[in-house]
């Protein structure tokens, strides 16, 4: 009989880690913008507001958007935000092991990544509501005023935005 998996526990990452993790889900979103026909750049310098644009150069349009990262699969679905200078944000769910609750799990947590894209309209909505994580806002993904689900893999509302036709 085999012995079921060893939960993953993300262990506290330092500042050089994090920072590559967080880079690596700026280039996860550059792909599924080009991948979709969408023009799209990464910023290599501290932007304030924005680590992706994306343009339609037949119409010179471009989005502004800021991608934030959690690591843990089991994160509570929020992400800091102090700069709100963007069209959209990009939460990107690594989910690469669990961080919370771990001893009685019986597999790894290591899932698929997940990408929910969120027009800004409705993350400036959500700071409103008066969350924070320290002395920064917090926006979670359950108190925004539409079903999550909606925003999971919602790409087309760049290319809306943008007024890119859906390639495929």
């Amino acid at each position: 009989m085999k012995a079921a998996p060893k939960s993953k526990k993300i262990k506290k990452v330092s500042h050089a880690t994090q920072t590559m993790y967080s880079e690596g889900a700026e280039f996860l979103v550059l792909g599924e913008l080009l991948v979709r026909g969408i023009h799209a750049t990464k910023s290599y310098t501290g932007f304030t507001g924005w680590d992706v644009l994306a343009s339609n150069p037949r119409t010179g349009k471009t989005a502004r958007i800021q991608v934030k990262a959690r690591l843990a699969t089991d994160f509570d679905g929020g992400f800091p935000i102090k700069n709100v200078d963007s069209d959209f944000v990009v939460l990107v769910a690594l989910n690469r092991g669990y961080r919370y609750k771990f001893k009685n799990r019986k597999e790894t947590g290591v899932k698929p990544v997940e990408y929910f894209v969120i027009p800004i309209a409705l993350v400036k909505k959500a700071i409103k509501q008066g969350r924070t994580w320290g002395n920064m806002p917090k926006v979670h993904l359950q108190y925004l005023d539409i079903d999550k689900s909606i925003l999971k893999d919602n790409w087309s509302a760049i290319q809306k935005f943008l007024g890119v036709r859906n390639q495929f």
